[in-house]
This record gives structure tokens, C-alpha cells and sequence, in this order.
């Protein structure tokens, strides 16, 4: 590097110093490069003695106090605005020969486009219209066969398998449309063998030309690939990884119904739905990925198998859904009920019981003012239930509390045991009532009006 380019790099590099500053330094350097350069030195020598330029604009900077930094990141603004509009101009340029290659082909076809050939490209597109229309009435009947058995399931299964049939038929017939119509308009687009071999040859031509420049631009504008790898990794958080989740839960679920299965309970046809679902899913997830980072051939035979399983499943679905019974309460069970009765006077105008659910009866055997309050529950579950009462303004409160206790072993068993046998005739209770208290609010007529 001689004295003139080593004098202008490092200008450039200390261009946030002030003008005056900024000359006294480089007279500085430049009346040493030639002192060196009278006593025998050349001005390669004389500037390589200083070192790197980058080193000595940092210890200039450092020694005024300023961020040696500043530069570096000035240099990064300036590389990202550059590599944003070589981005721009590379999108324009694949843009406008996309647009070419759609013009060629169909300049290049061996169709010789007529009046009369227009109409009949323009007859066939309304034919097909009126064809794929009717083609949904099918998939219209299967949705509405299926929204139909998902109703008799117990909620939230209910909601969540019709939203999933939906899209399932959705992308089915989605899928099958496009087949429909590159079938029906593709040879209308043909072009003949010697202008699709000269045009390969220019393909290939235009390709390395463009990997050329591909190579030449990647090395220019680094910010590209940045930019690429964080929309990659957005996509992937927010539609892959989701769908490796849905995928891992739907695992989960076919081991515990194949569980079930073996157990004895009924459910063929849940368990071919769910692995229908769960084929589609993980085709789905492979073919984001694919997108995403590689260039497999994606086969679609995956997806006619999900569809094939899925139909199957709720054809057997059928009489399983329809026989399924949900009631309220909990089964005969051999578990132990405590009950305790609170018998109160009220003290104030109106009284109000703290509990998300009790039941009221009418005793007019009970004086005015008085109240029992009964709760029962199962002592395997619940330790002891305490009752507070509280006084504000016109009311009084009674806030009841159950403690829970420390289920055994012999306990879980029994529950588990009791909920097989249900599910075996195609039944099912509310459990979680084990865990709750009973409450039963007695009084008569003219003491139950004053309750809140």
C-alpha cells in the first residue's frame, strides 16, 4: 500500500473527527511516511510499519474518547441499505423472467392459437367450473355425514374432530381441483420437442449465468442470507414446529386408544379417525420441512392412505358414536360418603352461600330464619370440609371450604377400575365429582326468598 491510498483509507476511517483534527493528523503521518522515505525506506515499507490501518484508526479514535465501533457500525448501515436493494433488483429481475419463460411457452407451443380455440379454452373453463362445483357435493355430504356422528361425542372431542374433518376435506378436494384442470388445459401448452431442447439448452446457459451472478451477489450482500435464515426460522416456529407438536399429541393419543383397545373398549373406529389424522399431519409437517430446507420429492400416496383411514373410520364410527352415552353424576361405587349438617340462624335480613354449586329445597317444617345446610362428600378424596361465616352489612355469609386429600393407592385403583367398566358399555360420567362437595341448602318458603 503506498502513501496516497494509506492517507485516503485512513480519512475514511475518521470521518467522525472534526475537520481540523482529522488534517493535523494525517500532515502528521505524512510527514513521517516521507522522513522514512528520505532516509531509504520505499512507502510500502514506511506504511507497513504502522500496521494494520483498522488497528490504527481504533487507537486514534480510543484516544479521543469516541467509539472505536462507530465506524464498524456505520459500514453494517450502509452494507444492509445496499443489500436490501440488491435483494430488490434480484426479486424484479427473477419477476420479469418468469414473465418471459410464461410468454415464451406459450409463443413456443404447438398450438396455432385461433379465434375458434380461444372459445373452446373459454367453453372448457365454464364446463369445468360447473364441473368442480358439483364435484364438491360429495365432499359437501361426507363433511356433513361426519359433523353429523361427531356431534353424539362428548365435548371438547366434538368440536375439535369437526374442525379437523374440515380441513381435511378441504385440502382433498383442493388437491384434486388442481389435478382436474393441469389434466384438462395442459395441452394446450405443449411446446414441440426441438424448441424445448433448444430452449433447455438456453435454460442451461441462463442458469450458469445466473449462478454466476448468484455466487458473485452472495458474496457482495452477506445480509441475504441472514435475512433468509430468519425468515426460515420464523416459518419453522410458526407452522412447523406447531405441527410437530400436533403430531407428538396425536401419538400420545393413539397409544392411549390403543390401550383401550386392548382393554376391551369399543373404539375402532376412533382409533382409524385419529390415525387417519395423524398420517395427514405428519405428511403435512414433511412437506413444510421439505420447503423449508431440502429438496426431496414429496409422494403423495401418504395422503390418499390418510384419506382411505380416515373415511374407514368413520363409517365404524357409526354405531360407537351413536350408542355412546354421556351422563351427569357418577356411577354405583363402593367409595365411603361423608355427611355433615350445619344448622344455622340467621341474624341479619338475607344470607348468601359461597360455593360455585349447591342445590336449595323448601322444609317448612324449618322455623323462619333457620337454615341447614347439608354436605356430603367422599372421604377417599377430600379431607374435611370447614364452614366460615361473615357478617356485612344486611347479609349473612357462609363460605364453605373442602380440603383435599392424599388419594392411595388402592383408591386410584378403584377409579380406574370403575372407569374402564363404563367405558367398556360405551358410557361415561363426571369424575371429577369425586372431588367435590354436595351442598344442600334447606329452609322454608319465607326463609329461602331472603337468600342472594
Amino acid at each position: 500500500m503506498n502513501k496516497k491510498k494509506f492517507l485516503k483509507i485512513l480519512e475514511e476511517k475518521l470521518q467522525i473527527l472534526s475537520e481540523e483534527e482529522r488534517n493535523d493528523i494525517l500532515n502528521e503521518y505524512k510527514d513521517t511516511i516521507e522522513e522514512k522515505v528520505k532516509h531509504g525506506s520505499s512507502e510500502e515499507e514506511a506504511v507497513a510499519d504502522f500496521g494494520s490501518v483498522d488497528e490504527l484508526s481504533r487507537e486514534i479514535l480510543k484516544a479521543y474518547k469516541i467509539n472505536p465501533d462507530y465506524a464498524k457500525n456505520k459500514d453494517k448501515v450502509k452494507e444492509f441499505v445496499e443489500d436490501g436493494e440488491n435483494l430488490i433488483k434480484r426479486g424484479a429481475e427473477k419477476l420479469s423472467e418468469w414473465t418471459q419463460d410464461v410468454v415464451e411457452d406459450f409463443k413456443n407451443n404447438d398450438q396455432n392459437w385461433t379465434l375458434e380455440m380461444v372459445f373452446e379454452v373459454v367453453i372448457k373453463a365454464i364446463i369445468l367450473l360447473i364441473g368442480l362445483s358439483l364435484l364438491r357435493i360429495p365432499f359437501y355430504l361426507i363433511e356433513c355425514l361426519g359433523i353429523n356422528i361427531f356431534e353424539m361425542a362428548f365435548p371438547p372431542f366434538d368440536s375439535i374432530f369437526r374442525i379437523l374433518l374440515r380441513c381435511f376435506i378441504g385440502v382433498i378436494y383442493l388437491i384434486i381441483c388442481v389435478i382436474i384442470v393441469v389434466i384438462i388445459f395442459k395441452p394446450y401448452f405443449v411446446t414441440s420437442k426441438k424448441d424445448s431442447k433448444k430452449k433447455k439448452i438456453n435454460k442451461k446457459k441462463t442458469v450458469i449465468e445466473k449462478e454466476e451472478k448468484e455466487q458473485i451477489i452472495r458474496k457482495e450482500t452477506s445480509a441475504f442470507n441472514v435475512i433468509l435464515e430468519i425468515l426460515k426460522a420464523l416459518l419453522f416456529f410458526f407452522i412447523v414446529f406447531p405441527l410437530y407438536i400436533a403430531d407428538f399429541g396425536c401419538y400420545i393419543a393413539l397409544v392411549a386408544l390403543i390401550f383401550l383397545l386392548i382393554k376391551g373398549v369399543p373404539i375402532i373406529g376412533v382409533f382409524l379417525m385419529l390415525l387417519g389424522v395423524t398420517i395427514f399431519l405428519t405428511f403435512l409437517t414433511k412437506v413444510f420441512y421439505n420447503l423449508l430446507y431440502g429438496n426431496k420429492k414429496i409422494y403423495c400416496y401418504s395422503l390418499i392412505i390418510s384419506a382411505v383411514v380416515f373415511v374407514s373410520g368413520c363409517f365404524f364410527s357409526i354405531g360407537t358414536l351413536a350408542d355412546f352415552e354421556v351422563y351427569q353424576g357418577l356411577p354405583d361405587n363402593s367409595f365411603s360418603r361423608k355427611e355433615i349438617v350445619y344448622e344455622e340462624t340467621l341474624t341479619n335480613e338475607y344470607f348468601h352461600i359461597s360455593y360455585y354449586d349447591y342445590e336449595v329445597k323448601e322444609d317448612n317444617a324449618l322455623d323462619d330464619n333457620e337454615i341447614k345446610i347439608v354436605v356430603s362428600y367422599y372421604s377417599d378424596f377430600i379431607l374435611d370440609v370447614d364452614m366460615e361465616e361473615k357478617e356485612l352489612d344486611d347479609t349473612n355469609f357462609y363460605r364453605l371450604k373442602a380440603t383435599n386429600k392424599k388419594v392411595n393407592k388402592a383408591s386410584r385403583r378403584k377409579v380406574y377400575n370403575m372407569i374402564m367398566r363404563e367405558l367398556k358399555n360405551l358410557r361415561w360420567y363426571h369424575y371429577s365429582e369425586l372431588g367435590n362437595i354436595q351442598i344442600i341448602v334447606k329452609a322454608n318458603a319465607s326463609t329461602i326468598d331472603k337468600m342472594k
